[in-house]
């Protein structure tokens, strides 16, 4: 039996999706360094209210415990939370291989979440701290590198 493949035959679908042959060099490093400066930042003063540092895990805490309580409830401060939310469930999706050639892709939420973090401080004149920009560049560097692969190859795709 002919084992060769039918040059003219189309090539397997990939449903316009980038395909993963496995993590790179790059990736594999930007997940380490991200996921260690994101877990740093929630300990460490993440804002400036009047003066007092709040650390990360508090911020965390209080945004996402704030969509219990419908009078509190701010979409922009939520953000803020819902990012952590994603950031975890994109290192799971890493970790146990799962979602590939779709991961790349919630790097566009956390640009979106940090955009309306970054809303809220300005409306409610709150200071970022350095534990704000751990916070956000770790979380960039955890998804950055697949999301960048993922939208080179959406866009240079020919």
């Amino acid at each position: 039996m002919d084992t060769e493949p039918d040059e003219g035959a189309p090539p397997p679908a990939d449903h316009g999706l980038p395909q993963d042959s496995g993590p790179s060099a790059g990736s594999t490093a930007c997940l380490a360094i991200g996921s260690a400066i994101f877990v740093l930042s929630f300990i460490l003063p993440a804002v400036r209210i009047g003066g007092t540092g709040i650390p990360g895990w508090l911020c965390a805490a209080v945004t996402l415990s704030s969509i219990s309580e419908p009078e509190k409830f701010n979409f922009l401060a939520f953000s803020s939370g819902y990012l952590n939310i994603v950031a975890v469930f994109y290192l799971g999706a890493r970790l146990t291989r799962s979602l590939r050639g779709s991961r790349g892709f919630l790097l566009y939420p956390v640009i979106l979440c940090l955009i309306f973090t970054w809303i809220f401080f300005v409306q409610e004149k709150i200071e970022p701290a350095i534990g704000h920009y751990l916070w956000a560049a770790g979380a960039l560097l955890l998804t950055g590198w697949e999301g960048i692969e993922a939208t080179k190859d959406l866009f240079l795709r020919g």
